[in-house]
């Protein structure tokens, strides 16, 4: 098994997937609150965190589908067919937005995802320490984020 969250060295430089937002969001039972904790060492400064729009924008997705779920009562599978049919339900959403809000204001470099894939951006003058890779599998784009103004 790899390191855990908690035995990072302060000062570390580690990629935040997906998994490590959501699992706080949602209050996963078994890693929700040290993911919580490890995204409170990053907004403290302890560790640095890159992430990438893909990840952010699996992020919002994630969100999304539980709030429309939560709020129009759907099943999730049905969420995609639902948006589709009536777009203006993403302008009624609340709790999405808020929580994109607050991951904006964290202390995480926003790596590009329009890097072609044989270029590393931690190759760059900006930075001579390749981050750590804490986990894998993103999605795609971030349209919404940026028409929003969440994200550039």
């Amino acid at each position: 098994m790899g390191l855990k969250l908690s035995e990072l060295p302060a000062n570390e430089e580690i990629f935040i997937d997906a998994n490590i937002f959501l699992y706080s969001a949602f209050k996963h039972p078994v890693f929700g609150n040290n993911c919580k904790t490890f995204l409170i060492g990053i907004e403290k400064e302890e560790i640095k965190g890159y992430t990438s729009d893909f990840a952010l924008n699996e992020v919002f997705h994630k969100l999304m589908i539980a709030e429309v779920v939560k709020k129009f009562g759907i099943a999730a599978k049905q969420v995609v067919r639902f948006v589709k049919k009536k777009p203006e339900a993403i302008a009624e959403l609340e709790t999405v937005w808020t929580e994109m809000e607050i991951l904006k204001g964290f202390n995480i470099s926003i790596l590009n995802s329009s890097l072609c894939h044989d270029e590393k951006p931690w190759n760059n003058k900006h930075s001579d320490k390749r981050p750590r890779l804490w986990a894998s599998g993103v999605a795609q784009g971030m349209e919404t984020l940026k028409k929003k103004g969440l994200f550039a």
